[in-house]
């Protein structure tokens, strides 16, 4: 339980769950100002849920500011966090290139290439599956490698080319080749 600053009028003790319930509304409007992203209510919602737990968490009522100004802060900067990432996933052209692809195995169960690829069962699509990804690692060169070893990381495009003293264009051609010697696989 903490001591939280509702507005200028209104200080309490709460739990987290109240402070969830209190501040529904806020959550709703933010999410409703991004429904723009490519995501389900309900994510939107657990992104917006774990955001208020994070200003709970580092919440301090003697700073005298209102926990509504750093909550809405806080799922703000998540909000955008994520509409950066679909954004440069979106301009990269890697969501062409999606590991969550699905295929339907020769006893019609759909799984994704993530989920064939770590399964240790020996049915004929994780197998297929195994070696197309063999194959994509045999086409791809070092550099392409690298680049998408730092992409898949998390890392902007900026942070690749500064961090391997390359060109933005470069990062981008080894992405786009890697991508097309993927789909080639397939």
């Amino acid at each position: 339980m903490k001591m939280i600053i509702i507005d200028a009028n209104e200080k309490k003790d709460m739990t987290f769950e109240e402070v969830l319930v209190k501040f529904r509304p806020l959550i709703k409007n933010i999410i409703y100002a991004f429904r723009f992203l490519p995501m389900e209510a309900e994510d939107m919602y657990q992104v917006a849920s774990l955001a208020i737990w994070r200003a709970y968490e580092s919440y301090d009522a003697k700073t005298k500011i209102g926990f509504w100004v750093l909550a809405k802060r806080a799922i703000e900067n998540d909000f955008k966090v994520k509409y950066n990432y679909f954004n440069r996933k979106k301009r990269s052209g890697m969501e062409l290139v999606s590991m969550d692809k699905s295929i339907v195995d020769e006893r019609d169960v759909e799984k994704s290439i993530t989920d064939s690829l770590a399964s240790d069962d020996n049915t004929e699509t994780s197998v297929l599956m195994k070696s197309i990804l063999k194959e994509f690692m045999s086409k791809i060169t070092v550099n392409q490698k690298q680049v998408l070893d730092l992409y898949a990381s998390g890392k902007t495009t900026k942070e690749i080319y500064t961090m391997l003293g390359i060109g933005k264009a470069a990062v981008l051609m080894r992405i786009n080749a890697a991508k097309k010697k993927f789909n080639s696989c397939l």
